[in-house]
């Protein structure tokens, strides 16, 4: 709330203000005085004061132009700009930024390093992007590219063997085939007209280890084992029993080698 002082002192400047706008006021003097300081900045140095007159407009300007008077007020403009350009360097005021001048930006040098490192990662993101699409591209291409190319290499080969079958030519004479191409047909081939049977390695091991299969009663006589009489000592069996004691009891001459001895023989057979 404010006080009666406060309101009494509202009250006159109100009624001073009122007064000030219904009474005009006689300020020729001091205009007077505005104009005389005017006069004084005139004489000093033009370094002091930096004026610089643009001239008058001209007097066949219409008013009404708004686009013509723009025109004007920036013509006047650039000739006190060239004029002013022209007294700084004539008092030897320098005017343009050095080659070798750096101004102080407004964000610190952390803030840009950071900006720097989002723009590179932009960058290769976009890039990495690109790399990808691009051996997508080639593979998808390179996968139709080698279809082609084996088709075309099977069609080859199955004429060329065809060829080679019907005019009763060599691989090597058909058309076609690489070395390689003619060296795998001759393997197969030579793998074909070979018996079917254990190869040299299953062989040895055999032969060495035994030959695997059953192993239980292998000593049991078969069929052609009974019938075999090869080693039949058909000569002794004729002799009568125990003929040697009775014509004096000579030592046996057949005797019945050690065990070392049969393991040996049995090896050797």
């Amino acid at each position: 709330m404010q006080s009666d002082e406060e309101d009494l002192y509202l009250e006159e400047e109100d009624e001073k203000y009122l007064k000030w706008k219904n009474v005009p006021e006689d300020r020729t003097v001091a205009i007077e005085e505005k104009i005389k300081e005017f006069e004084i900045s005139r004489k000093l140095p033009w370094i002091e004061t930096f004026l610089v007159h643009s001239g008058a407009l001209p007097t066949d300007l219409n008013p009404d132009e708004d686009f013509q008077r723009e025109d004007a007020f920036y013509d006047l403009t650039l000739k006190a700009a060239q004029q002013g350009q022209n007294l700084l360097k004539k008092h030897n005021i320098p005017i343009e930024r050095p080659g070798d001048y750096f101004a102080e930006m407004i964000k610190t040098d952390d803030h840009m390093e950071k900006i720097r490192e989002v723009m590179l990662k932009d960058q290769d993101r976009i890039e990495r992007a690109e790399r990808n699409r691009k051996l997508r591209e080639m593979k998808k291409f390179g996968k139709q590219v080698q279809h082609e190319v084996l088709q075309e290499r099977s069609k080859k080969k199955k004429a060329a063997m065809q060829m080679a079958h019907r005019h009763g030519k060599s691989l090597s004479e058909a058309k076609g085939l690489d070395d390689f191409e003619v060296r795998a047909i001759n393997a197969r081939n030579l793998r074909k007209s070979q018996p079917l049977g254990k190869n040299p390695k299953r062989l040895a091991k055999d032969a060495r280890f035994g030959f695997g299969g059953k192993k239980r009663q292998a000593k049991r006589n078969t069929a052609e084992s009974a019938a075999d009489m090869s080693s039949y000592p058909g000569r002794r069996m004729k002799q009568p029993f125990n003929s040697e004691k009775r014509k004096g009891g000579g030592k046996k001459k057949n005797a019945r080698p050690g065990k070392s001895t049969r393991q040996k023989m049995k090896s050797r057979s």
